[in-house]
């Protein structure tokens, strides 16, 4: 971990900063806070998921979805990530930071209580992603700060069911970066 992060680390855990994994009574408060992050950063409609997706998404991915919490020291939620763990392979997918702790950068700790909590569930892999749509930004580079290695990451898009595939993006608006499946519902 880059020394500026472990600094940050020490920081935050030193002021009081406390990490839960898996503490669902904290899954309202950061929907409201991702959602306020995609506020703040204008983020396209694609990004801004409501109520149901997170809980379809809990449902949908049950043991296999983790929610990760940092709070103040006053007990509200600082910031907060959806990881996936499947096999020998945790995935970083959504997170969030309350407005009021930005200037702390409380995702350092997240991310390094992510890193040994991974560890711990016999994990091989943390991947935290790259940056916004796989470019080497500024997010990259923070995300980068947080491990030695570099993985090329790929994918594919496979239809293995066409009729069902059909019915599940009838009613879709296309869209450059998600597949239909994912992409938004007409308005």
């Amino acid at each position: 971990m880059r020394s500026n992060h472990r600094r940050n680390v020490a920081r935050l855990e030193a002021a009081g900063f406390t990490v839960r994994f898996d503490a669902w009574d904290d899954y309202p408060a950061f929907q409201s806070a991702y959602a306020a992050t995609m506020a703040r950063h204008h983020a396209a409609d694609r990004y801004l998921f409501g109520a149901a997706y997170f809980e379809d998404l809990r449902a949908c991915l049950g043991d296999a979805l983790h929610l990760c919490t940092v709070s103040s020291p006053a007990g509200e939620l600082a910031c907060g990530g959806l990881f996936t763990h499947v096999g020998a392979i945790v995935q970083y997918h959504l997170g969030a930071t309350a407005d009021q702790h930005l200037s702390l950068a409380p995702s350092k700790l997240m991310f390094a209580a992510a890193r040994h909590w991974a560890k711990a569930q016999g994990a091989a892999v943390l991947h935290l992603g790259g940056g916004v749509q796989g470019r080497d930004d500024s997010l990259y580079l923070f995300k980068r700060g947080f491990g030695s290695g570099e993985h090329v990451f790929q994918s594919v898009s496979i239809v293995h069911d066409p009729v069902a595939y059909e019915a599940m993006t009838k009613h879709r608006v296309p869209d450059s970066f998600f597949p239909l499946y994912r992409a938004a519902a007409p308005a």
